[in-house]
């Protein structure tokens, strides 16, 4: 059976609208990424033991996002490569494959933000390390600079916009045909 004008319609403006999402939350991340360096200095702060259990809490929901990211990757591929005979997403639709691309690119950029994101946590632990005399206060830079959290925020926007997008991949090529 053929899809209806206005399921066409809602089904080409939802690609649309996927494909500029996806254009704004990847270049708003890539940009950040190119722009910033650890190397553009760090503020130091005390080191104390709550500012290491919201570094570690922080570390733990990322760590949580990242599988689930993975989770959600695996889940959408998983309908793509789905017999023939089971429900899927079929290639044979430009607005799925773009609803379906949008998806898998921001859902790779989500767990590409994690990487960056504990890569720079992990930096800044092996910064202090390297650099705090034996005996002396315990200096270690500020985990909540823009250059190091402001890509644990993008890990948490690719993956909502991710898994949102996937969902409406799924729900066009299963109710709006």
């Amino acid at each position: 059976m053929a899809p209806s004008t206005s399921h066409r319609r809602l089904r080409w403006a939802l690609a649309i609208i996927s494909a500029v999402l996806l254009v704004i939350i990847l270049a708003s991340t890539l940009i950040n990424w190119a722009t910033t360096s650890l190397s553009e200095g760090i503020v130091l702060k005390q080191f104390n033991e709550a500012l290491k259990e919201s570094v570690d809490i922080r570390l733990g929901i990322s760590s949580n996002l990242f599988q689930l990211a993975v989770l959600i990757t695996g889940a959408l591929w998983g309908v793509v490569i789905a017999k023939e005979d089971e429900s899927g997403i079929v290639f044979a639709d430009r607005q799925e494959i773009i609803m379906f691309s949008c998806a898998s690119l921001l859902l790779l950029a989500s767990l590409l933000s994690y990487i960056i994101y504990s890569s720079r946590v992990a930096y800044i632990y092996e910064l202090a390390d390297q650099t705090n005399p034996p005996g002396a206060t315990l200096m270690i830079g500020d985990f909540f600079n823009p250059i190091i959290n402001n890509f644990f925020g993008y890990q948490i926007t690719n993956l909502v916009f991710g898994i949102a997008i996937a969902l409406v991949t799924l729900i066009s090529s299963h109710k709006l045909k």
